[in-house]
Formats: structure tokens, sequence, C-alpha cells
């Protein structure tokens, strides 16, 4: 591979898998993979929203308690609109991280607001919401970077309303993409460890495969009570047939009583 096929690899590492069963295999394996993390981050998040209200914004004494209330439950029911969506048939559908991706696009959002309602000491939670997002879900390395910058940049102006200055916002920024990077790189081994399994399963069927074709010629043109020999020998010793063969066919000594008539 040269330096930019390398690169087009590690940024979209599934256009390594060429064949075409294989590549269904994976996505469907990688969508199955993704309904069982988002039907549990999304209950999660919907029960931790509501708590949240009761253990934190009315301990706190946050004003008005209705808006706070009002903000946890429309966060809460966006999270539970995304459980019920990856509970449902629909969840087969082809862009199935899209409603993921919008919703933890809006609640990293939020935290940044969070920073103007409350205290601007909460802004480290929309950079922790935002790599928890990238964490979630899986993009490749391009598309992980594009939604943390997009983020990054959507909550940039309402940090900077909230008294954060443009310095902090710049590094956490480029360290949020710098850990988006270095945590979504794991695709590219991800996808080379799929290849090697499914390469590994072709040799074995490949393998298996010749060694029925070599069994049955060499049954063929031998004795049947060899050929009976040998595959005695290959079902119950898992001898390979050119060990059974071998096996069968070396000489051994044995006391034998001769009638003749």
């Amino acid at each position: 591979m040269n330096t930019i096929e390398r690169l087009l690899a590690f940024l979209f590492p599934s256009i390594l898998i060429t064949e075409p069963t294989w590549r269904s295999e994976w996505d469907k394996q990688q969508q199955e993979q993704f309904l069982k993390y988002a039907i549990f981050f999304f209950a999660v998040i919907a029960v931790g929203f509501i708590a949240n209200y009761f253990f934190f914004d009315l301990p706190m004494g946050l004003e008005p308690k209705e808006f706070w209330l009002k903000f946890r439950l429309s966060i809460s029911a966006l999270a539970t609109a995304c459980f019920a969506f990856y509970l449902s048939p629909l969840s087969k559908w082809r862009y199935y991280k899209l409603p993921a991706i919008l919703a933890c696009f809006i609640i990293t959002y939020t935290q940044a607001k969070v920073a103007v309602w409350f205290h601007q000491d909460a802004w480290i939670f929309f950079y922790v919401f935002l790599i928890t997002g990238v964490l979630f879900l899986g993009l490749n390395v391009f598309g992980s970077a594009i939604y943390a910058l997009a983020a990054s940049l959507a909550g940039a102006p309402i940090l900077s309303e909230a008294g954060i200055t443009n310095e902090y916002i710049a590094s956490s920024t480029l360290v949020v993409l710098v850990v988006t990077i270095i945590v979504r790189r794991t695709g590219l081994t991800e996808v080379r460890n799929f290849l090697l399994n499914k390469e590994n399963i072709n040799n074995q069927i490949k393998l298996a495969n010749m060694s029925n074709e070599y069994a049955e010629r060499v049954r063929s043109f031998i004795p049947k009570v060899i050929a009976d020999r040998m595959s005695d020998l290959i079902e119950n010793t898992r001898y390979s047939v050119v060990e059974a063969s071998i096996e069968a066919l070396k000489a051994q000594k044995k006391g034998v009583a001769c009638l003749f008539t």
C-alpha cells in the first residue's frame, strides 16, 4: 500500500473489505453491535437526566424549577424516543446511526447552554459529552473527526457567552480531536482482524475440501478394508487424510491363525 492508500484505509477502514459478501456480513455485524449499545446508552441517558433533576437541580436550588424540569424532561424524552427507535423494526434502516448522531449532537449542544444557564464551570461537561458521543457512535476516523469538529464549532459561541476564553475553547477542541483520532483508530484494527478471521475460515474450508477430494481419490484405488480403516482413523482420532493413510498402511505385528482347507 502506498501513502495515499494507507491514509484512506486509516480514515475509512471498511474500504479494505472488498468482497461483497464479507462487506454485507461486516455491516450486519456492526449494526447488531451498535443496536445493543444504543438501547443501553439511551436508556441510561433518559433515566439519568430525570434523576439529575431530583438529585442535583432541586438540592442546588436551581431556579426557575419549571425551566429545569422542562429541560431535563425534554432531553429524557429525546433519549426515550431514540431508545424506542432502536427497539423497533425501524432500526434496520440503512442509515440507522443518523438518529443517534442527531440526538448526541443536541445533548452535547445543550450542555454548552448549561454553562450559560447555571455556571461557567459546567463548560467541561460539554466536552465530556462530546467525547462520550464519539466513543458511543463508533464512526470511522473521518466521520468521528467531522462530528467532533462540528459539535465543537456549534458550542464555541455558547461557551464564549458563558465567559470561557477562546484559548480554553481552542485548546479543548484540539484535545478532543486528538483523542477522537487516537480512540477511533481502533476501527482499522477491527477491520483487519475481521479480514484475517474471514481469510482463516476460507482457508480452513479450502483445506477441508481438498482433504475430502484427496480422500475420495485415495478410496477409488485402494481396497475397501483399507479405506474403511482410514475413515475410522479420521473420524475417531482426528487424523488428517495423509496421517490416516500412513497409519492404515503401516506394517503391524499381530498374532494370527491360518486354516488351510
